[in-house]
């Protein structure tokens, strides 16, 4: 499958700020994050509609699910595709550490 591109999520304590970048395209700027639950230690996040980084002129929207084990994030990560391509949705594991 396509490797997904490293990202940049940045969360804020009180869930408005919340948003991603990739570093390696920095010409895509920023995409909001909402942040649509809460529970414990999960979090269940969705984007709007943007230009995807694995593919270029498709647009796409998430919904991720982060656990925090101690610094590190973990989760998965659904994106869907605007094709109608079988391959419309990819899943993808996500691991992070929090930023220094």
């Amino acid at each position: 499958g396509e490797p997904a591109p490293p990202y940049e999520l940045t969360a804020t304590a009180d869930q408005s700020g919340w948003e991603f970048r990739f570093p390696d395209y920095p010409d895509r700027g920023t995409i909001p994050v909402r942040v649509i639950e809460v529970a414990g230690d999960s979090v269940v996040t969705e984007t709007d509609r943007f230009e995807s980084a694995l593919r270029p002129g498709v647009q796409v929207w998430t919904h991720a699910v982060y656990r925090l084990e101690g610094d590190r994030l973990v989760g998965n990560l659904v994106a869907h595709y605007e094709t109608t391509e079988p391959d419309s949705v990819l899943n993808i594991s996500v691991e992070g550490t929090r930023a220094p």
